[in-house]
């Protein structure tokens, strides 16, 4: 159970009295069991009457079919879910550490959803869940599985689209690094050995860019990694955030900006 954090604390107390507890789980991304208790606990009464009819879901707005019509940021978005989702029977659900990307990904799907907190021993990090049968139909109709962490195959992209989705990819399960030594440096990684393949084969094919062999951690067996170097690497990088807009994570544009800085 992820602790209270003090402005969750204020606000219930803020909003306890008058507001139902359904309500109150929805905004904080917390289970109804969940804010009865503290409820309890804290001394806080209800002066309202809340029957059980009442305690239903939320209805929150979403683009139902916004995985079947394919746009520049709707390819960021099924690359991101590849890389930092996960789908299940009925819902979809994405995790990230940055809040930022979370929201303007809530904000192409059309969604009102909440994004929750999570927290454990590791750090903190940030979930947007959707329950949606047609996003998980549509998700799988692209090709990506239910059980893709070591699975995962390329999903079917067109090829004007392929730089959007790489960019999603790369910023859910990516990282760019730069030295004096060793110049700019970019990996791509997966439990799936297969979608890197398939990822550096069309990087090969659509930019005629190189990369390094797929290749396996060692002592994990299940940890890929797929490599760009040097100017192979800058190819990419200004690949992926031409016409980005403002739909990448900053920190990880900031490093490539700052390898900018340094030849100058």
């Amino acid at each position: 159970m992820k602790h209270w954090q003090p402005d969750e604390t204020q606000y219930l107390i803020n909003h306890y009295e008058k507001t139902p507890n359904h309500v109150l789980a929805d905004h904080l991304g917390r289970t109804y069991q969940a804010i009865s208790l503290k409820g309890y606990r804290m001394g806080l009464k209800k002066t309202i009457m809340i029957r059980s009819h009442e305690r239903r879901t939320i209805r929150y707005s979403l683009n139902q079919r916004v995985f079947a019509n394919l746009s520049p940021d709707v390819a960021y978005v099924v690359g991101f879910v590849l890389a930092d989702g996960t789908i299940g029977s009925n819902r979809m659900k994405i995790s990230n550490t940055n809040f930022s990307i979370l929201e303007q990904i809530r904000f192409i799907l059309g969604s009102s959803h909440p994004i929750a907190q999570e927290q454990n021993r590791l750090g903190k990090w940030h979930t947007l869940t959707i329950v949606s049968m047609n996003l998980r139909d549509d998700l799988i109709a692209l090709g990506i599985s239910q059980n893709k962490s070591l699975n995962a195959e390329l999903p079917k992209i067109p090829d004007n689209f392929f730089s959007h989705f790489l960019r999603g990819y790369f910023d859910g399960d990516g990282g760019v690094y730069h030295s004096k030594r060793g110049g700019l440096r970019i990996k791509f990684t997966s439990g799936s050995e297969k979608l890197l393949k398939e990822i550096s084969h069309h990087i090969n094919k659509l930019y005629a860019i190189n990369g390094s062999d797929v290749v396996c951690d060692s002592g994990r067996q299940h940890a890929f990694r797929l490599w760009y170097c040097g100017k192979n690497a800058v190819a990419i990088m200004n690949i992926m955030y031409k016409d980005s807009g403002n739909l990448y994570i900053e920190k990880k544009r900031a490093v490539f900006n700052e390898y900018h800085n340094c030849l100058q």
